[in-house]
């Protein structure tokens, strides 16, 4: 026997399950095919949850309410309420056959009651009439339950989809906000690392002492002269004098043959470039990497044009790695396509000119002075990040410099923009 039932309840239809607790556990290990763990809750008025990794049902005993939840709650409503259509339909194919013997023993027995004008007779023409109609109806119904007639889409089922699809969408902005996040924090404490050996250079040198500093004025000895009529003057000094000028000589050997090895090694390390316009000038190469040799150019002003020619002498040189910061000024007069199209163009003839250098692509950074060309630079890097790809280029992306790390004209960066953005080709010169 199905105890499984469905009322409508103005737009909802809602399920409803009139056996008890066993029955419903026999139908969805059966019927449904699912395997899970039922529990009961004393809450709210006491039910019972049958839990599995694809469904949730929940069975209401007090009201005989079935509640459906889950990743595949839309699958299994609409199966139940298929087996709910279906046990009508079965009810109704019972009720023709119960209708066809009544209306034969009826026939039967007007055809054998004689014809009068009573109001009797006039009664029965009367339900008989009803009867006919009753059976047009009831064909109609089971024409539409057959699918003859189109389906209307069930609007809870409609809400549910859409809410789940709104929870999914919050779900992937959410993490998307925390990797944003993350890398932020990264960034952050790179910059503080590079603020701690800033400081601790600083330290450094404002302890060294210059070799003939007042402080080192008691290192050095103090020669005894014996001043004499003859000629030989410097042969009567006191020999510890000669001694003095011997170490002083090797003093300055030493001196000379560690700058000589410094130099030596500044010359091996890996060179690296930095070009780009005004957003780069207050970028200190020098600070971003210990076992690199790195040169940072801006070019206030400079567009992608300009920055062709400005990049010739240093490609000349055939740097190992080289950062292209370019686009700023070319935002307020041309297409994002344009101005996407033209760095690719730009970077391309870098890989001619200098086909051994790695080159990595800067996104264009967003600005306040006119946040009308923001939906542009969006695009600009987009472009720019999908050519990088398939170029076998590196992009940097500077979704981490935000509002609060502009300056008053809105387009430049303050301090911590400044920071950031050294934080983030730090990062690039690494990972060459």
């Amino acid at each position: 026997m199905n105890h499984l039932s469905c009322e409508v309840t103005g737009d909802r239809n809602q399920l409803k399950w009139n056996g008890i607790l066993s029955d419903l556990q026999q139908f969805t290990e059966q019927e449904l095919k699912l395997e899970g763990d039922w529990s009961e809750v004393k809450s709210n008025c006491g039910f019972y949850m049958f839990r599995c990794s694809e469904v949730t049902i929940s069975f209401y005993p007090s009201t005989k309410t079935l509640k459906i939840q889950g990743p595949k709650q839309l699958q299994y409503r609409t199966q139940l309420l298929k087996k709910c259509s279906e046990a009508k339909d079965e009810n109704l194919c019972d009720t023709p056959n119960l209708q066809r013997s009544f209306d034969a023993t009826l026939s039967q027995e007007c055809e054998s009651t004689p014809h009068c004008e009573l109001p009797c007779s006039q009664e029965t023409k009367k339900i008989w009439s009803a009867i006919q109609l009753l059976e047009k109806r009831l064909e109609n119904f089971n024409n539409d339950s057959l699918g003859t007639s189109p389906k209307v889409p069930c609007q809870s089922c409609a809400i549910n989809l859409t809410e789940k699809e709104e929870l999914v969408e919050r779900c992937l902005k959410y993490e998307r906000r925390i990797k944003e996040l993350e890398n932020e924090n990264s960034s952050l404490m790179t910059v503080l690392k590079m603020v701690g050996e800033e400081e601790k250079s600083r330290s450094a040198n404002s302890t060294a002492r210059p070799e003939h500093s007042p402080d080192n004025a008691k290192d050095m000895a103090w020669n005894d002269v014996v001043r004499s009529n003859g000629k030989n003057n410097d042969e009567t000094s006191n020999p510890k004098s000669k001694t003095d000028k011997a170490k002083s000589a090797n003093g300055k050997v030493s001196s000379s043959s560690i700058n000589v090895d410094n130099q030596v090694q500044a010359e091996q390390k890996p060179w690296n470039v930095i070009l780009g316009d005004s957003m780069i000038k207050n970028i200190e190469g020098w600070k971003l990497s210990k076992e690199k040799k790195v040169t940072s150019r801006s070019f206030p002003g400079s567009t992608i044009d300009d920055m062709s020619d400005f990049s010739k002498p240093f490609l000349r040189q055939k740097p190992e790695n080289l950062i292209l910061h370019i686009g700023t000024n070319d935002m307020s007069g041309e297409s994002s396509d344009n101005v996407a199209t033209k760095i690719v163009r730009l970077s391309k003839n870098i890989n001619k000119q200098s086909p051994t250098t790695k080159l990595a692509i800067s996104g264009i950074i967003f600005r306040t002075d006119n946040e009308n060309l923001n939906t542009n630079i969006k695009q600009v890097n987009e472009l720019l990040k999908s050519a990088c790809r398939n170029n076998g280029w590196k992009f940097i992306s500077n979704h981490n410099i935000r509002k609060d790390s502009l300056n008053r004209s809105g387009l430049h960066l303050n301090r911590k923009g400044v920071a950031l953005l050294a934080s983030n080709f730090k990062l690039a010169l690494n990972s060459f």
